[in-house]
């Protein structure tokens, strides 16, 4: 399989990641993503021990992420089963099927994306402390995860990104077992370091799908906003700006235009007149229209 990159815009990388489209984030109609199995490409280190079959675990943390942010509509597993047959079911969720073959599962399942992510880092470490004569194991659950978007109908990529390391760790927890968890299990201790981590892991895989910032000063039709060269932003590249509701749903309200760039903000100009007023803290997003086309050998 190759990339052929396809530009029609300046890419915005952010430590080599590439933020989504806004048009995702529109919170008035919400997208279809089907969630591909979480698969496990990590290398073990000399430190730590593999936990087995946290994939499973992390798949479902993810989409519970996205679920409780109303952001999306996640194609359920039981829609899948309808929409194929069970042999490709079965071998779709043992994580065989690449990226285009996943692609056409996801078009069969009306799904608008499909959500790629891969631990990249999986590991558990202990190590002995002693607190003012007491002796303490303190367990740390350390994961990362890259994250791949792509446009089912194009096939394009729309993000590639990755979560960064995230690390969770517990005193005085037991580490018995820790590294193992069977087909069905589930982590109900909330103090668990795995069940800490797999839920920071989760929300970080959903910042990577809505980065969001804010606008921070408004005048005339010019906008100041928090999105600087530390965080992608390019001149020319267009932002959406949004309001949030009460219960956290999005309208857009105006767009404007990057023509300004500072390390840690931006100024943009607006390309229209906006349809509310527009107040600091109003939520801006970074549309994006490039990326890679997803094409066989």
């Amino acid at each position: 399989m190759k990339l052929n990159i396809k530009s029609t815009m300046k890419t915005m990388v952010i430590f080599g990641v590439l933020s989504l489209s806004a048009a995702l984030a529109n919170a008035d109609v919400k997208d279809r993503i089907l969630i591909a199995p979480t698969g496990d490409i990590s290398a073990r280190c000399e430190d730590g021990a593999p936990i087995r079959g946290i994939e499973r675990l992390a798949r479902i943390e993810i989409e519970s992420a996205i679920n409780n942010s109303g952001r999306a509509e996640i194609v359920a597993d039981g829609e899948l089963r309808k929409a194929i047959s069970e042999e490709v079911y079965e071998q779709y969720l043992s994580g065989k099927f690449d990226a285009t073959k996943s692609v056409e599962i996801g078009k069969l399942a009306g799904a608008k994306y499909l959500l790629l992510t891969n631990l990249s880092r999986n590991e558990v470490t202990t190590r002995e402390l002693n607190i003012l004569g007491v002796k303490l194991t303190e367990v740390s659950v350390n994961l990362e995860a890259s994250v791949q978007m792509i446009d089912v109908e194009t096939g394009v990529k729309v993000l590639v990104g990755s979560t960064g390391k995230i690390t969770a760790s517990s005193r005085g927890f037991s580490p018995e077992g820790i590294t193992e968890l069977g087909k069905d299990a589930k982590i109900t201790d909330g103090k668990d370091p795995r069940a800490i981590a797999l839920k920071r892991l989760g929300e970080a895989v959903l910042n990577q799908i809505y980065p969001t910032y804010y606008v921070i000063d408004i005048n005339g039709s010019t906008v100041i906003c928090d999105f600087g060269s530390n965080k992608g932003a390019v001149v020319g590249q267009t932002l959406s700006i949004m309001r949030a509701d009460k219960f956290g749903f999005r309208t857009v309200i105006a767009t404007a235009k990057v023509d300004n760039i500072l390390t840690d903000k931006c100024r943009a100009t607006l390309t229209g007149s906006p349809t509310q007023k527009i107040l600091k803290k109003d939520v801006v997003e970074p549309v994006m229209t490039e990326t890679a086309q997803i094409t066989e050998e």
